[in-house]
Formats: C-alpha cells, sequence, structure tokens
C-alpha cells in the first residue's frame, strides 16, 4: 500500500525556455534556463561568472583573498563565498552573515568546496580564504548589501530582523550614493522620485537576491515609499515570467507579512486573475506525511486478507484543515467494502497528519480542505 499525493503542476507562461548546463554558485545544475530579460539568466552573464568562479577556486591557497575581493568588488561583482554540498550551502560558515527570510539561493554565491579545490588545500586553508575575502567584500565601502549582509558574529535575534525576515532593522549610514534599494529601505520617497528620474530602468531592477525596490520597501514596512514606487508603475509582481509570483514578489512579501492594507495597494497591479489564483491550499508537512505512510502500510498488513478479497482500487481521502492547520475531520471516497479499515485510514490521518494551514489571498490562515490518493492492493 502506498499514499500518492495530488500533485499542482506550476506551468510557465510567456517564456523563452533555452537548454543550458549552468553551474550557479558552483552547483552544477543542469536544465532549462528561463530567459525573462533577467540578468541572471543571460547566457553570457552566467558563462563570464562561471569562468570566474572556476579561477576563484584555483586561486585558493596560492592568491591574497582580500585582493581576490578587491578585484571582484572591481567587476561589480558582490557574491559571497559559501561552502556547497549536493545538498546544500552553508550560509554563515565564512565570516558573514545575510539575513533573509527564504535564504540564500545558489546563484547568489561564489561556491566553493574541498572537493573542487586545488591540490593540498585544506579545510583549514579553504574556511581562512573564505573569511577573509567575505569580510573585505561585506565590510568595503560602498558595498550595496550592507542592510542584508554584514560580518558574522552570534545568531542574529528576530528583534534585529525586518517584519518579513529579511534585511536587519537597524539601518546603517549609506557610504554611497543610495540607489533606488536603499532609498526603499528607508521610506525615502523623495530619494526614490530622485533616482528614477536619473534611472527609470530601476524601477523593477532585482538586486543580487532577487528583490526589487518594491519588495525592499514591503519588507521595511514602508508605506510612503510604497506609494512612490506603485506610483512610478513599480510591478507588485516583481520579475520573471512565472505565471504565479514568486515568495520575493512584493505582492507575496506582504502577504506572508499579512500587511493586507499593502496588498489591497498592489492588487489593481496584478494582472486579472492572478489575485484570486494567489490563495494556498494545505501543505501537508513532510514528517508527519512519512508517520502517516508508515501507518498505513500497518493497516495494510493487517487487513491484506480481507483486502485481497476486492478489487484494488484508490480512494480518496478528503480532510477539513482548521486555520491552525489541524485536521477536523475526515471523508474516504469511494470507500472498501471493510468499514473498520476505512475507519482507520481516516482516524490515522486526524492523529498523525499535520498540515500548513490554507491561506487567503491576504496571506491570512483560514479553513480549507485537502485531498489525497491512497492505494489499495486487492486482486
Amino acid at each position: 500500500m502506498r499514499v500518492a499525493g495530488l500533485l499542482a503542476l506550476a506551468a510557465l507562461a510567456g517564456c523563452e525556455k533555452t537548454e543550458e548546463n549552468v553551474t550557479a554558485g558552483g552547483i552544477d545544475q543542469t536544465g532549462p534556463v528561463v530567459a525573462c530579460g533577467e540578468a541572471a539568466t543571460d547566457p553570457e552573464v552566467i558563462d563570464a561568472r562561471q569562468d570566474a568562479d572556476a579561477a576563484l577556486r584555483r586561486a585558493i591557497g596560492k592568491a591574497d583573498p582580500v585582493a581576490e575581493a578587491a578585484r571582484a568588488i572591481a567587476e561589480g561583482d558582490f557574491r559571497l563565498i559559501a561552502l556547497t554540498t549536493v545538498y546544500d550551502l552553508d550560509k554563515a560558515t565564512f565570516g558573514a552573515r545575510c539575513v533573509l527570510e527564504n535564504g540564500l539561493d545558489p546563484w547568489t554565491v561564489r561556491g566553493v568546496s574541498l572537493a573542487r579545490s586545488g591540490a593540498g588545500v585544506t579545510k583549514d586553508v579553504l574556511f581562512d580564504f573564505g573569511r577573509r575575502y567575505n569580510r573585505e567584500i561585506v565590510t568595503a565601502p560602498g558595498y550595496p548589501y550592507a542592510d542584508i549582509c554584514r560580518p558574522a558574529s552570534e545568531e542574529v535575534e528576530d528583534e534585529q530582523k525586518t517584519p518579513s525576515g529579511s534585511g536587519y532593522l537597524d539601518l546603517k549610514r549609506p557610504t554611497g550614493t543610495y540607489d533606488l534599494a536603499e532609498a526603499a529601505r528607508r521610506g525615502d520617497a523623495w530619494r526614490i522620485r530622485q533616482v528614477l528620474r536619473n534611472d527609470e530602468g530601476a524601477l523593477d531592477r532585482p538586486d543580487l537576491f532577487g528583490m526589487t525596490p518594491l519588495a525592499w520597501a514591503v519588507s521595511y514596512r514602508k508605506p510612503l515609499a510604497i506609494d512612490a514606487l506603485l506610483d512610478a508603475g513599480a510591478k507588485a509582481s516583481g520579475v520573471g515570467c512565472a505565471v504565479l509570483p514568486d515568495a520575493r514578489a512584493p505582492i507575496q512579501v506582504a502577504r506572508a507579512m499579512k500587511w493586507q492594507s499593502a496588498v489591497l495597494r498592489m492588487r489593481p497591479r496584478l494582472d486579472p486573475g492572478v489575485f484570486e489564483e494567489l490563495r494556498e491550499e494545505p501543505a501537508m508537512i513532510e514528517d508527519s506525511e512519512l508517520a502517516y505512510r508508515r501507518a498505513l502500510i500497518d493497516l495494510g498488513r493487517r487487513y491484506e486478507r480481507e483486502l485481497r478479497r476486492q478489487k484494488e482500487s484508490i480512494q480518496r481521502v478528503t480532510f477539513q484543515i482548521d486555520a491552525r492547520g489541524n485536521p477536523r475531520s475526515c471523508v474516504l471516497d469511494p470507500g472498501t467494502k471493510i468499514a473498520a479499515f476505512d475507519a482507520e485510514i481516516c482516524e490515522k490521518g486526524v492523529e498523525l497528519l499535520h498540515w500548513k494551514p490554507a491561506r487567503n489571498p491576504f496571506g491570512v490562515e483560514v479553513p480549507g480542505e485537502t485531498t489525497i490518493a491512497v492505494r489499495t492492493v486487492g486482486y
């Protein structure tokens, strides 16, 4: 017996897909690159970064990390070094800490590992190189992301973060001229208008972390900046060509914060039908799914003799989930002819499964309904 979750497939529309073999931040990724007019997906940018990162890995243990960082800064590359593995990134090992609710993505860092370093490079050499390199980047005059990434110290407490969980709450005085994102984080509507007079293209230009100025204005809860950017035509759905805005889109940041007035302000800027599609159905928490699978296997063994006397079937198990993610009721359809077995499928589901609750288009948790499929053995 096995459980098969019903999958919702997210489609892409209005995109030109090109096949590329991409190394993002030192992690090999083979698959389609979606070209939506974003610099991060420009094949020339990707190739240049691949070459630069390969050269950096060869330099570990031989070159001065401070000099390597200075070279990157001069080229406008402010990515930090991060340790990469097959599964994840170590975001804080190398002397810098970035406060981002969704963490760092592979393409935002320069990935290194012992396996990909030169002969004779030890763990201590690698880590020392990374720490010195990153410290030079984040403390450089004019570093544009000092509101987000700083020299690592102790764990960042929640009260030091913005309401969205992205960015440090205590903004430091910029060492250079404000860019649009910095003005947005400070709620400086006058500066926003000044920057846009000189650079209209900055309006929806994402930064290294995929955040637009409007997304930062929302993250820092700056209504005057939000109004100034929206009045200038900023996109509530951010950049990219996905049908639904991703987690970094301004509208999604506002939803995650449950900032309903900001969502209302941005709603008219969404394409028709998109707002309603933002509703999220309950999502099963992985650990509880594993526990339920084990329980179903046990049920299948106990009732195998009875089940073998009827046809194999797929049972739709529908749960009503409350706004706190707790299952409140369960219905099995069409049901088997074994009443006790059917009852236990539902009882175990209510007992073991845990859910992230449904969220309405404003990001508020609401009751919801979800269905999974259970395949039973039979003849």
